[in-house]
Formats: structure tokens, C-alpha cells, sequence
């Protein structure tokens, strides 16, 4: 993975937008939705996965496994015969089982704000008004781009007065739990999250990531970690998106509450074994003063908790301006090279 551009350490971002990679489904009428004119503009173009050697879908597990564990090579008892002929009885070594062909097992999660307040106005795109939370999926939508070109699994997540899985859906008539907690349906994800708005939508069906709760941040992070844990991912990076970023010491309680399970921080989990996780907070450009204090002071708390600075910097602010999205844009960008850092 490419080091960490300007960006991402704090510097000034410089945002080429990516030609178009994103198929119109409105081409032959007057109707364009707006939601995937902004996705075609910050989703990288789409670049097949590279073929690699890679590690298994599933983890060796032990009966208490969990994610802070990360993944081990299997291990199996391999006769390998003394050298020369007629020298002693053959030998008994462990050698690695070769478990797959695709690559490292990663994963991109996204945890979206859900709380009512996620439902206001945040700028325009091709005359027509898009709100914080279809900013928000579109910004999923460009993460989920990413997760195909580098073959990563993916989840989108969402939290307010609990915590939901939004992708991968629970198949239609399946009552009971679902085979797999991750997602490697690109295409399909795409497009049920970058719908617009619910009078457009077939059927009047409930909006992706309905704003209809309050906002626990710590849910965000409970989330996040029982998504991982026990899906064998050796590492992942995740991403909470929230517009309530006013108190840097009720962020920090709330993305550092204990896991019952590991006894520790969630947020330290989510950092184990080479993954990482970022936090980026959105709001109206009136805000902006009061949001980028509260980063810096977020980022300052996380340090002190970890006895050192962080990098890349996990806390991150970004103001939507009604008359440009220009911020939105170096938000993806910014989000983008994050995850493609190492």
C-alpha cells in the first residue's frame, strides 16, 4: 500500500476528482440523481484487484478466539525424510498449509451516524439538495469502490441509540443470523446506497440508513469490533462518520469504552494487529470554529491515552458549505488515502 500523502498528516489536500466510473441509471430520462453525479466525482476509478498469494477466509480458531488475536498460518505434521539414504527415520516438522490465493484477508468498515440531525441540508450537486446522510452514503459508496479494487471485504454499519448492520442485509425470509458478518457484493451495495431520497425510490421503501435516533457514540465502536470479531480479517481499517463532534471529552469517552469481552478500550482493539481507526465528524461551515477545536482536542485526548501522537491523525473535521461541495470531496480523498496507507 502507497505511504500516506500531505493530507492525512495534517497538510494541505490536494484533490484531483477522478473522471466518471459510475454508470447513470436515469440516462434516457430528464432525471439525473445527484447522490451518484457526487459518487462518480469521489470514487476512485475502478481498478481490477491484483492477484496475489494470500491468507484464508477463516481464521485458525481456538474455542475463546477473538480479534485482538489476529490470524495464525495453519499448521500441519509433515514427514520430511533425512537427507541421505539409509540415515535414520524420517523427521516430523510443521510446515504452513497454504490457504488461498487472494490475498491478505482485509476489510474497509463504515460507521454512519444515523441520529435525526443527520437528515439536514448539507450542499447541492446538479441543482438538487443533497443532506448530511446521503453525503454520507455517498462516501460509503466510494469506500465500498475501493474495497473492490483491492479485493478487501467491506461492511456499512450505522449507530444512534443502538447499533445496526446495514450491508450485508440479512437475505429476505432468513429470520435466524446471516453466514457472513462481511460483504464482498460491491456492485449491489453501490447501488442500494446511493438511492436518492424516498420519494424516488421504488415501492416506498425505507430509506438506506433511516435518521431516526439519538446519537451513543459508544455504540459506534461496540459496533465496529463485534462486526470483526471472529470473521478471521487480518487487518482492517474503519471509519466513523458523525455530525455530533461538539465535546471531545464525550467523544473520547464513548469511542474508549470497554469491551466486556477483551477487558480493554474498544478503540484499542480496533488498532490491534495493524488495523486502525479514524474518526471524521461533519457539520454546517457556521460550525467550523468549534468542530476543528473539538478534533484537535479529540486527537490530543487519544494521544495522552496512548502515551504518544498518533499518525496518521485519527480525529478529523470537515464543514459542509451549502454553495460547494468541494469539502465533502477532500473529505473522500482524505478517507481514501487513509485507507490506503500503511
Amino acid at each position: 500500500m502507497s505511504g500516506i500523502s500531505s493530507a492525512a498528516s495534517g497538510g494541505p489536500c490536494n484533490f484531483t476528482v477522478p473522471g466518471p466510473d459510475f454508470e447513470f441509471e436515469d440516462e434516457d430520462t430528464d432525471f439525473v440523481n445527484p447522490l451518484e453525479y457526487f459518487i462518480a466525482e469521489i470514487a476512485p476509478p475502478y481498478v481490477p484487484a491484483p492477484k496475489a498469494q494470500r491468507y484464508p477466509e477463516v481464521p485458525i480458531r481456538t474455542v475463546d478466539w477473538d480479534v485482538s488475536q489476529g490470524t495464525k498460518p495453519a499448521i500441519k505434521s509433515t514427514l520430511v525424510p533425512f537427507p541421505f539414504p539409509g540415515v535414520g527415520p524420517a523427521m516430523v516438522v510443521d510446515q504452513p498449509i497454504p490457504r488461498g490465493t487472494e490475498g491478505l484477508n482485509t476489510a474497509i468498515l463504515i460507521m454512519v451516524d444515523r441520529s435525526g440531525s443527520m437528515d439536514s441540508r448539507a450542499f447541492e450537486v446538479q441543482g438538487r439538495s443533497l443532506d448530511r446522510i446521503e453525503v454520507a452514503r455517498g462516501l460509503v459508496c466510494a469506500m465500498i469502490k475501493l474495497a473492490q479494487n483491492q479485493g478487501d471485504h467491506f461492511a456499512v454499519l450505522s449507530y444512534g441509540s443502538s447499533k445496526y448492520t446495514e450491508w450485508p442485509q440479512k437475505p429476505a425470509g432468513n429470520l435466524g443470523s446471516w453466514a457472513s458478518p462481511l460483504s464482498k457484493d460491491y456492485e449491489a451495495a453501490i447501488d442500494y446506497f446511493s438511492q436518492y431520497k424516498a420519494e424516488n425510490w421504488v415501492g416506498g421503501m425505507p430509506p438506506p440508513i433511516p435518521c431516526t435516533d439519538g446519537t451513543t457514540h459508544s455504540y459506534a465502536v461496540e459496533g465496529l469490533v463485534e462486526k470483526l470479531r471472529g470473521t478471521g480479517i487480518d487487518s482492517a481499517v474503519s471509519f466513523v462518520i458523525t455530525d455530533d463532534f461538539y465535546n471531545a471529552g464525550s467523544l473520547f469517552h464513548g469511542f474508549f469504552s470497554d469491551d466486556p469481552v477483551a477487558e480493554t478500550p474498544r478503540d484499542t482493539i480496533l488498532r490491534r494487529n495493524e488495523s486502525t481507526v479514524y474518526y471524521f465528524g461533519i457539520d454546517n461551515k457556521g460550525a467550523e470554529p468549534r468542530c476543528r477545536k473539538t478534533a484537535l482536542e479529540l486527537n490530543d485526548l487519544i494521544d495522552q491515552h496512548y502515551g504518544k501522537e498518533i499518525k496518521p491523525r485519527p480525529a478529523h473535521f470537515f464543514p459542509l458549505d451549502p454553495s460547494d461541495p468541494a469539502a465533502a470531496r477532500k473529505m473522500a480523498q482524505l478517507m481514501l488515502e487513509l485507507a490506503t496507507s500503511d
